[in-house]
């Protein structure tokens, strides 16, 4: 994380679901990132947390010209991809 700075951080708790959240901001960053931590994850959440990070990514591929460059589009669909495999 090096020089990151945490903005918040919070527990949220829906039946048995856990996750812990921090909003970071890395120095070099434009921008926040929400980074997530979920200790149990059944099967179907799974799921469709996969479907939701295929969306997310595909709107990149759609308005990359417009909100980023070629390149920098490229590094956030691999960000992405990594950070939710």
């Amino acid at each position: 994380m090096g020089d990151a700075k945490i903005l918040d951080s919070y527990t949220i708790k829906y039946g048995f679901l856990v996750a812990e959240i921090e909003i970071v901001r890395e120095p070099k960053d434009f921008v926040s990132e929400y980074r997530t931590n979920i200790q149990t994850i059944s099967p179907s959440t799974k799921i469709i947390l996969n479907k939701i990070r295929d969306e997310f990514i595909s709107s990149i591929q759609e308005h990359k010209h417009n909100v980023f460059g070629e390149k920098q589009a490229e590094v956030a669909e691999g960000d992405i991809r990594d950070k939710f495999k």
